[in-house]
């Protein structure tokens, strides 16, 4: 499935680019996958079977990595995954708890989901944890689960300029089907930027 889903984002990336339009496009891949050696091989297979372009490269997003998971093997996978036209962003598990990451990961973003129950207070301190691996890791911060006005907000407050969720374009899938979106995508009266919606 993370392979069909792979060349079903590499075909509309394409469209894109054929439309003229300059952007990331997001696909995911779980980190188990990455973690097997026969899974990792298959899924870096395809990577390197995709046609990608500069102007509109593909961002694999990896995760859900789970907490404990050494920070050298988190380098070790992204940089296997780094191609040409590749970006890796890292999706951690438990963003409450991102841990001290004191040797460079190699991605473009990290970020998290946040919880269910999730409230705006501990949003917004979820959010200063990400933005401050970020800065020191020289990437961007995302987050997901954006769901009401007052969750997107505070992570808008807090340095997040990535993320989805139902407050962000509710009810908005793109299927290839319909006129290409103008970019970037943005919240409205937000002014956040967002990503493709994850596909379930």
């Amino acid at each position: 499935m993370e392979i069909a889903l792979l060349f079903a984002a590499a075909d509309y990336a394409g469209q894109l680019r054929g439309a003229h339009k300059i952007c990331l496009l997001g696909v995911s891949v779980s980190y188990e996958t990455l973690s097997g050696f026969h899974s990792r091989m298959r899924y870096i297979g395809a990577l390197k079977a995709i046609p990608t372009w500069a102007d509109c490269p593909m961002m694999v997003r990896i995760g859900p990595i789970p907490e404990g998971t050494p920070l050298g093997r988190i380098a070790e996978i992204v940089a296997m995954t780094h191609l040409t036209n590749i970006r890796v962003s890292l999706e951690f598990a438990a963003p409450r708890s991102l841990p001290e990451m004191d040797i460079r990961l190699g991605a473009a973003g990290i970020g998290g989901v946040l919880p269910a129950d999730c409230d705006p207070q501990s949003a917004a301190l979820i959010a200063q944890r990400i933005v401050r691996r970020a800065t020191d890791q020289k990437c961007f911060g995302f987050l997901h689960g954006l769901d009401t006005p007052a969750l997107l907000k505070a992570a808008k407050d807090n340095g997040i300029r990535a993320g989805t969720g139902r407050a962000i374009g509710s009810g908005q899938c793109y299927t290839g089907l319909e006129p290409m979106p103008e970019f970037p995508l943005v919240a409205d009266d937000h002014r956040v930027e967002v990503g493709a919606r994850r596909s379930n």
